[in-house]
């Protein structure tokens, strides 16, 4: 696989987005884990699957990951999520969709 930005670039696109567009991290993070469930989505139903894990730290990445969690048990798919740290660790997006994909998940 070829990345098609570094991370720094990411992080400057994202800084970029947020106070120069006004657009809030929250709304980035449901964009990206839509995009995470359309595509992976797609390749479990190839498998015949309706099962997927996700692995989740603390920041951004993790937030994306518990968002495209909850989109999948939303479209009742068997969803395993493994966080690797605390809830005190997280920051306050990823914190917010852990939050909610609790609530859905009980």
């Amino acid at each position: 696989m070829i990345p098609l930005y570094s991370t720094s670039q990411i992080r400057k696109i994202d800084e970029y987005a947020i106070t120069k567009l006004g657009i809030p991290g929250i709304v980035l993070m449901e964009n990206a884990s839509r995009e995470i469930f359309e595509i992976a989505s797609w390749k479990i139903t190839q498998l015949n699957s309706n099962k997927i894990g996700f692995v989740c730290g603390r920041g951004n990445n993790g937030g994306d990951g518990f968002a495209a969690a909850r989109h999948f048990a939303n479209e009742g798919y068997k969803v395993n999520v493994v966080y690797t740290g605390s809830e005190k660790e997280m920051t306050g997006d990823c914190k917010t969709n852990f939050s909610i994909l609790k609530k859905i998940k009980n």
